[in-house]
């Protein structure tokens, strides 16, 4: 089941993705959990989700050469998205008026501008984008997955019933002396014979267990068993 799956999973997702507490970059690993090429319309949003993070970047870097503020800063967080962190000691005066939306906190000071603004609408637009087409990807791909539940569950079936015969059986039987228990021998016509059977668990859980003998035949076809071993 694993090899039938696997490979679905793995021309979907994109194992390098990882799960991070770092909100920007959670929010990037969120767009890039799909692998690029399956779907078109997740790869142009993608594509301008990677634009305007550029673009904010890059406008961070104009604002420290023009106004010559070399510390600052552009943090990120979900509630605002990208703001400018300057340190106080850098800003002589006032700042310019391009500045807008300006608090301080601690020894810096936080503000933002109308050219960010609008590219963290648009940041956040390509990224919700990213994440409804992510949606629909992993949709569809539990719906291929769904497909084999069906031998999935025989496959659970199939490993309660290996363990209870290797961990519960076998270890019970190998731990008991060896003229405990014997192999059943199996026939096409003959009877169904047993001297002094016993259950292994129900032998175990119960101390005054009491072994069956049973003999079904087509003369003699029901047998019915009572006291502590029920």
């Amino acid at each position: 089941m694993r090899y039938r799956c696997s490979p679905r999973i793995g021309e979907v997702m994109d194992e390098d993705v990882l799960h991070t507490r770092v909100p920007f970059v959670a929010r990037t690993q969120q767009c890039f959990a799909v692998k690029a090429g399956a779907d078109g319309l997740l790869d142009m949003a993608r594509r301008s989700f990677c634009d305007t993070s550029e673009a904010i970047h890059s406008l961070a870097n104009k604002y420290r050469q023009d106004f010559k503020l070399p510390n600052l800063k552009i943090p990120f967080n979900n509630r605002q998205g990208f703001y400018f962190s300057i340190p106080q000691k850098d800003i002589q005066g006032k700042l310019p008026s391009k500045f807008i939306q300006v608090v301080k906190h601690g020894n810096n000071v936080h503000c933002s501008s109308r050219e960010l603004a609008s590219l963290n609408v648009r940041n956040r637009s390509a990224a919700k984008e990213c994440w409804l087409r992510t949606a629909l990807c992993l949709e569809a791909l539990m719906d291929a997955i769904r497909e084999d539940v069906l031998v999935l569950t025989v496959l659970s079936e199939v490993l309660c019933l290996l363990d209870m015969m290797v961990n519960s059986f076998a270890h019970t039987i190998s731990t008991k002396p060896v003229d405990r228990y014997t192999r059943a021998r199996f026939t096409c016509d003959g009877p169904l014979a047993i001297d002094s059977g016993r259950h292994p668990i129900l032998e175990s859980i119960h101390n005054d267990f009491i072994p069956n003998s049973v003999f079904l035949s087509e003369a003699s076809n029901m047998a019915i068993v009572m006291g502590p071993n029920m």
